[in-house]
C-alpha cells in the first residue's frame, strides 16, 4: 500500500484485497492534506482538509460504507481485539 494511503487496514484482515472488493472502500489521506479515492481508474482529490473542513473535503470523494463493511472493514481497536466479523 501506498505511504500516502491510510484507513486501508495495514495488514489487520490476513490478506490482500483485490477489485471490487476493494474499489471505493478505503478512506485515504495524501501528504497535502486532502481525501482522494480511484474509483474511476485515477486518483480524485477533495480540497484541502484545512481549507474546507473534514467533513467538507471527505464528502468530495468516493467512499462506499457497504462495500467498506462486506469486506470487514470495521476494527475493534482495543488491544487484543479481533476484527469485527463479516
Amino acid at each position: 500500500m501506498a505511504d500516502e494511503a491510510f484507513g486501508g487496514g495495514g495488514g489487520l484482515g490476513g490478506g490482500c484485497d483485490r477489485g471490487e472488493g476493494m474499489t471505493g472502500s478505503y478512506a485515504m489521506g495524501e501528504r497535502a492534506g486532502r481525501f482522494f479515492d480511484n474509483t474511476m481508474g485515477a486518483h480524485t482529490y477533495s480540497r484541502p482538509i484545512l481549507e474546507v473542513g473534514i467533513h467538507k473535503a471527505f464528502s468530495q470523494v468516493s467512499f462506499d460504507l457497504e462495500t467498506f463493511q462486506a469486506r470487514g472493514g470495521e476494527y475493534d481497536w482495543r488491544v487484543g481485539s479481533q476484527p469485527a466479523s463479516r
